[in-house]
């Protein structure tokens, strides 16, 4: 992909299919080195039902090898359920250069509720096996509708509050809503809209100053420009969010 001016790849594996490759050349995948297989929370995880354990350690073990094999910057790791109960699962990849093409293809995923299905957590940081903790902690089945919506944002908001919080504390400067994007949606069922609402909300309590590229102040807009400059408040309001969860 690097020798391609935004390239955009979609990769799709049959899931049942994946999982008997997985299961004959287990130790020959570079991207399951990391995790112990013959750990009693990971054994039980694949016994999982309807191979909904199997797609979460698909989803959270092999997107990061594709991903660095194929030198995409941008990439969707979810999962299609096609409609009327057949058990012909995928597993689709999508791998860009660009953000617009990965945000594209994210508002698919939200627009097709019922066909798309995600095996990790809610916000930003949502996939990935911490090998200190139990797999199967946190991870959800998330079927991209309303209710997966709101956890969504509420998770960003909660995020976005410690990120920003930390970034000031450490003395970093203000950056752009693409930079924000580009550092922290890859792996998360987030687009640019759970962004633009968590940062609403976060101008709202007065935790953060946004700016357009002309310098001007965006007071009350809410959708906001990829290029608009996010800064912290020097003076967080009454109702700071910052205050109540970056703690």
């Amino acid at each position: 992909m690097a020798a391609l001016q935004n390239p955009e790849v979609v990769l799709t594996f049959m899931v049942d299919h994946l999982v008997n490759l997985l299961n004959d050349r287990m130790i020959d995948t570079a991207g399951l080195a990391a995790v112990d297989l013959g750990r009693s929370d990971v054994q039980d995880m694949l016994q999982m039902k309807q191979m909904r354990g199997w797609k979460r350690f698909i989803q959270n073990t092999l997107y990061e090898h594709i991903q660095r094999n194929t030198g995409a910057d941008y990439y969707t790791p979810f999962f299609i359920h096609p409609e009327g109960g057949s058990n012909r699962d995928y597993w689709l990849l999508h791998l860009s250069k660009h953000h617009s093409a990965r945000e594209e293809m994210g508002k698919i995923h939200w627009g097709m509720e019922n066909t798309f299905e995600h095996f990790g957590r809610a916000g930003f940081n949502s996939l990935g096996f911490n090998p200190s903790e139990d797999v199967r902690k946190d991870m959800l089945d998330f079927g991209f509708n309303d209710n997966a919506r709101t956890r969504s944002e509420n998770a960003v908001v909660d995020q976005l509050a410690r990120m920003l919080h930390a970034r000031a504390v450490a003395g970093k400067g203000p950056l752009t809503k693409k930079e924000l994007f580009a550092s922290h949606c890859n792996e998360a069922p987030v687009i640019g809209e759970i962004v633009d609402a968590a940062l609403a909300e976060l101008r709202k309590a007065q935790d953060v100053i946004i700016t357009g590229k002309d310098g001007a102040l965006r007071r009350s807009v809410k959708t906001f420009a990829w290029d608009d400059e996010i800064k912290v408040s020097r003076e967080p309001g009454l109702f700071s969010v910052f205050d109540q969860r970056a703690a």
